[in-house]
């Protein structure tokens, strides 16, 4: 518990709109906790665009971040969102699933595959910054995890050229899931490497449950 600290924008989630909203909230409270040191960020799904977005702020001190981790982020921007442009899907959305709030909507368009904050999350300009700025990128995507489907997969080739490509990992699981049960976040095959990369401990998996595969 001394080790690791949960951080949560619930409260922020009334204000912001964008990924980019969040990660200058993100890096303002991170900075308050890390007291100038470096710093290792894990983020699930939403939360790893904001955090990336939160080390590319270039607003006052920016973020030392050793070893950066994302557990089934779409990466990319999560294609279902591109539906929240469309008034008709988000009233389909509030009858079947659960009232939106205006905020909720913005947040949904801001991670869409190819928006203009995705687009901006993956420029050169961007990458140049993580580069600087982060010492280890691990990339944690599930095969089934229809959320955010493809979009994790980062490629190599997605990173510019003159990055040193070796800090960057990428990772791929069979048969986890975003949520629930077989969830990325409660798999012991991307579990176990995290917590080796994050702590330097190795521990062993009893129960056979199988290998990540780098790509």
């Amino acid at each position: 518990r001394d080790f690791a600290k949960r951080v949560t924008l619930e409260k922020e989630s009334r204000e912001s709109s964008t990924i980019f909203q969040f990660g200058e909230k993100l890096k303002n409270r991170l900075l308050d906790q890390a007291s100038g040191s470096d710093i290792n960020l894990v983020g699930h799904s939403m939360g790893g665009l904001v955090a990336r977005a939160a080390v590319y702020c270039s607003e006052g001190k920016p973020l030392r971040v050793h070893d950066f981790i994302t557990l089934g982020t779409p990466n990319r921007g999560a294609f279902i969102t591109k539906l929240f442009y469309f008034e008709r899907f988000v009233h389909f959305f509030e009858r079947k699933v659960r009232p939106l709030t205006p905020q909720h909507v913005s947040q949904a368009q801001s991670m869409a595959m190819n928006g203009p904050d995705i687009r901006r999350l993956n420029s050169p300009d961007s990458w140049r910054v993580i580069n600087e700025r982060i010492d280890n990128f691990l990339i944690f995507m599930g095969l089934k995890d229809i959320t955010v489907q493809n979009s994790p997969k980062l490629r190599l080739d997605d990173i510019p050229q003159d990055m040193y490509k070796a800090k960057f990992h990428i990772y791929q699981t069979s048969g986890t899931e975003h949520s629930g049960r077989f969830s990325i976040t409660r798999d012991p095959r991307v579990l176990l490497p995290v917590i080796k990369s994050l702590c330097g401990v190795e521990l062993k998996d009893n129960q056979n449950h199988g290998f990540v595969v780098r790509k």
